[in-house]
This record gives C-alpha cells, sequence and structure tokens, in this order.
C-alpha cells in the first residue's frame, strides 16, 4: 500500500474522528435543551402535575455516548419514577461501526435498564427489554423513531396468563419538534386470570395514526383515528360481552389557546351474551374552548384543606373570576348524533349547549337568575323506537323484571303523552325540549321550568312503580293519632294546673 493511500486514509480516519466528536458533542447539547424545552411543554400542558424528565447520567465518548435518563412524577403525588438507558451512535454516519451506516446527528437506541425496579417485568419478558426506541435525528434536527414492543407469553404461578403479539408504532417529528406524525399498529392482547370475577380479555389488533403541527403553539391542531378491530370480556359465570369494530376520529384546531374539536366514535357491533343489541355513534363538536384557563382551573382544584386559609380563600376568588373569563369566550358543545341501531329500529338523541358568562359573581346566589345568564342555549332532541327498547328490556331483565315492565309501558307512555312530555308517533316516542334566553319549551309549548321539574318528578314517580297517592284511610288514622296526642296534651295540661295551683295562689298573695 503506497504511502499517499495511508496518508489519506489516516486524513479520512482522523477527520471522521473529529467530525464525530463535534456531532456527539452537538447531540449533548440539542439533548439538554430538548429534555429542557420538553418539560415547559409538559408543564403547559399538564399543569403543575405534569411529569418531569432528568438527565441523570451523560457518558460522551469520540464515537458513541451513554445516558440515563428519569421521569419522574412527584409532582402527581407519586414517589415512582421510570428510568431508561440510551446508547448513542455519533454521527456523520451513526452505526458505521456496527454495519448499520445512516446520514443523521446521531443515532439513538432507548431501552429499560434490567435494575432490581424493573425485576418481574423482566420475567415477563425473558430477561429482554420490553421496548426499544430507536431515533435517527437528522442534521436540520428532524426525528425518525420506531418504537417496537415484544412479544409476550407468560404463565403465573397462579396459573394467569398474558398473551401479548407486540407492537410497532412510528413516529416522525420536524419543525423543531413542534410537528408529528404518528402510526402504528398494536398487535392482539388476551389476559386470562383462574381467581378474578373476569375470566378472559381480549383485544384484537390495533391500528392508529394522525398529525400534530405546532405543539403547544399559537395555531396548534392535529387530527387522530383509532381502530380496534374487536374485544372480548367473559365473566366468571360465563356472562360476555363483545365488541366489533370500535373506532374514533377525532380533529381539532387552536389559536391562541381557544380550542375548537370535531370527532366521532363509532361502535359497529355490540353483542351481550352472544345476542346483538345495535351499532352505535357518537359524534361531538365543540368551540371556543379556553385551554389556558382550564388548565389554571385545574391547577386551583388541587388547592386542598391542607393549605392555609389564605391560599384557599385566594383560590376560590380566583376560580370565580376565572369561571367568568371562561365563560365570556361562550363555549359551545354539540353531541350530535347520538344513533342506536339494529334490526329493531333507529333511535337518536342530539344535544346542544352554549353558555354565557352573567353580569356578576353575584347573580350565582339566584339558581333561577344564573340559569337564564348563563345558559344561554339548550337543546335536547330525542327519537325512541318502542321495538328497539322492548327488545334491549329483554336482552337486559330478568323475566319477571321483564313482565312488569311490559306492563307498566303503556300506562307510562300515555301519561308522559296526556302531560306533553313526549310525543308518539306510530312507534317512535319523540320528545324536543329548549331553553334560551330564559324560555323553556317542550315539544314546541311554553313552559315554566318548575312545572317542567315537576312533571318529570311525577313521571319518574310512576316509572319506579312509587305513586303519589293519599289512602284516606291512613290519613284518617294519623288524625286519630293526632287528635289523641292533642287530648293527652291537654289533660297533662290541667293536671299540671291543679298540682301547682296552691303555690301560684299563695304567690299571688304575697304580691299583693
Amino acid at each position: 500500500m503506497s504511502k499517499k493511500l495511508v496518508a489519506v486514509i489516516a486524513a479520512v480516519g482522523l477527520a471522521y474522528t473529529g467530525a464525530s466528536w463535534y456531532f456527539g458533542k452537538s447531540y449533548e447539547d440539542n439533548t439538554y435543551a430538548i429534555v429542557q424545552n420538553a418539560n415547559q411543554d409538559l408543564r403547559q400542558f399538564f399543569g403543575v402535575e405534569a411529569p418531569q424528565i432528568a438527565i441523570a447520567d451523560y457518558q460522551r465518548g469520540i464515537f458513541s455516548s451513554t445516558a440515563s435518563y428519569s421521569i419522574n412524577f412527584e409532582q402527581a403525588g407519586s414517589d415512582e419514577s421510570l428510568h431508561l438507558h440510551d446508547q448513542i451512535q455519533h454521527g456523520p454516519i451513526p452505526g458505521l461501526l456496527q454495519g448499520k451506516p445512516q446520514f443523521g446527528l446521531a443515532h439513538s437506541s432507548i431501552t429499560l435498564p434490567k435494575t432490581d425496579d424493573y425485576q418481574e417485568l423482566f420475567a415477563i419478558t425473558q430477561q429482554q427489554s420490553p421496548f426499544q426506541l430507536d431515533t435517527l435525528l437528522s442534521f436540520n434536527l428532524n426525528a425518525d423513531s420506531t418504537l417496537n414492543v415484544i412479544a409476550m407469553n407468560h404463565t403465573s404461578a397462579k396459573g394467569d396468563k398474558v398473551d401479548f403479539a407486540g407492537a410497532q408504532l412510528q413516529l416522525k417529528s420536524s419543525n423543531n419538534l413542534r410537528d408529528f406524525t404518528l402510526s402504528g399498529e398494536i398487535q392482539p392482547l388476551t389476559i386470562e386470570s383462574q381467581t378474578d370475577e373476569t375470566q378472559a380479555f381480549r383485544l384484537a389488533k390495533q391500528s392508529l395514526k394522525g398529525h400534530l403541527s405546532d405543539f403547544n403553539g399559537a395555531t396548534q391542531s392535529s387530527v387522530f383515528e383509532y381502530l380496534l378491530e374487536g374485544a372480548d370480556i367473559v365473566q366468571r359465570d360465563q356472562s360476555s360481552v363483545q365488541l366489533k369494530q370500535f373506532s374514533l376520529k377525532q380533529s381539532d384546531a387552536a389559536t391562541d389557546h381557544l380550542l375548537s374539536f370535531d370527532g366521532q366514535y363509532q361502535l359497529h357491533e355490540l353483542l351481550i351474551d352472544g345476542q346483538a343489541i345495535g351499532q352505535f355513534t357518537l359524534g361531538f363538536k365543540g368551540k371556543n374552548f379556553d385551554q389556558k384557563i382550564y388548565r389554571e382551573l385545574l391547577d386551583l382544584a388541587k388547592v386542598g384543606l391542607q393549605d392555609s386559609p389564605e391560599a384557599q380563600m385566594a383560590a376560590q376568588a380566583k376560580v370565580g373570576f376565572l369561571v367568568l373569563e371562561l365563560l365570556n369566550k361562550n363555549p359551545e358543545l354539540h353531541l350530535t348524533p347520538i344513533s342506536w341501531r339494529n334490526a329493531a329500529g333507529e333511535s337518536t338523541l342530539s344535544f346542544n349547549l352554549t353558555l354565557a358568562a352573567p353580569q356578576g359573581l353575584d347573580v350565582l346566589g339566584d339558581p333561577q337568575q344564573a340559569a337564564s345568564e348563563i345558559l344561554q342555549d339548550v337543546g335536547l332532541s330525542l327519537d325512541l323506537s318502542l321495538p328497539m327498547l322492548d327488545q334491549a328490556a329483554a336482552t337486559l331483565m330478568e323475566a319477571e323484571d321483564f313482565a312488569e315492565f311490559k306492563q307498566q309501558l303503556p300506562l307510562l307512555i300515555e301519561q308522559a303523552s296526556a302531560e306533553g312530555l313526549i310525543k308518539q308517533e306510530a312507534e317512535q316516542l319523540k320528545l324536543a325540549l329548549s331553553f334560551k334566553q330564559g324560555i323553556t319549551q317542550l315539544n314546541g309549548q311554553t313552559i315554566a321550568p318548575e312545572e317542567l321539574a315537576l312533571l318529570f318528578q311525577l313521571l319518574g314517580t310512576q316509572f319506579s312503580g312509587h305513586e303519589i297517592e293519599y289512602d284516606e284511610s291512613e290519613w284518617e288514622l294519623e288524625e286519630e293519632d293526632y287528635s289523641e296526642d292533642e287530648q293527652d296534651a291537654e289533660e297533662y295540661d290541667s293536671e299540671e294546673q291543679e298540682e301547682y295551683a296552691p303555690a301560684l295562689e299563695a304567690e299571688a298573695l304575697e304580691q299583693e
């Protein structure tokens, strides 16, 4: 080998060594900055109870480094902490010495250290770290991470079993760790118990994906989708609940802490003891929710009796002003559609609520006035299928209770219809209730709130089987008892007067 070639190789090696040392130093500096920013974001997002990340140890070498992290939950009232180990390969080609070359600032591999704290967990995972988080940090500080959770199959001494097929999640971040993209799958999980009331619990495969932009920034937004293919719960008495195709889709956006969101839960099929109950949908939408004020209220809610009276009074006063400020944003919540559907028919429910700030805190002392000022717009609409109600009652009730239910239901519907609480159209029961600007309407008719409350109270009494009736014989008996008590009192007074009469007369003569 020529001297020139040796010199070139030596120069390249020396340059790579210097570059690796430099990138290792740069990665260490960035790690401390990332942890500091992460703690600030956690405090801003979760409040005073946010977990805190700490770098317990950092040993930097030329081509690689090791670090230890701890996640502490002391602020949440727990002395528990999670410890992590990080094996870092420096750039510009991390993994080169391991035969896995990549271009980037560094490659990080985080695992759970094998310590006495996690001895039981490592026994289940056959002495392997239950997870490994691999991250490639690019030169422009974008991160590409993969989380692998290993498969586990364990049987305890009592015969309890855990069977988990593992999971893999991908997380990509950019824009200085402000934008994130998540995707991945969680494989089936089965837990079987020999002693618990729940004999078996099974989750089928789960998948999720989402994107978050400008995390904790002025224009944060996100979209998220989740799918659970199925779940089974079997009790010791062999009763069971089965879910098929449960999904969630949600999006939200926040501008200057003012949050708006929109989403939908959907369950394709629910079975109880093998009988189909139907499919369910819950849609929800909201806007003008001030996240910053909400977090402040959560922090104030933690002020308890152990704090000084001054702190408690200050917290109570601040809560009142924060609530007014929150209501000044006119938050809205809409639940629509809420639907239940099966072979017997379809039932739907919708609800909307818009709040406003009252004239002042003094209004809160008068519930009726507070309701008229705070409840700017409230609406409830119900469309209930009688065949579905009958089918559900037959499935969930005992035979004796169901027979009584079938007997009482027509009477209850008749009374509720006569009172104007509901309307019956064919085999559907309908109810429309609204409260707006202090005016309450029930099925299109204006009604006083007190009258509405009384109607629902009477209806509930009838449904529970405790009718409000006055038995005349009992009333007469009470009158007789009262008369006897009154007569006894009069006899006692007359006897008392006879006993003390001579003494009273003597006292009167003495005064004269």
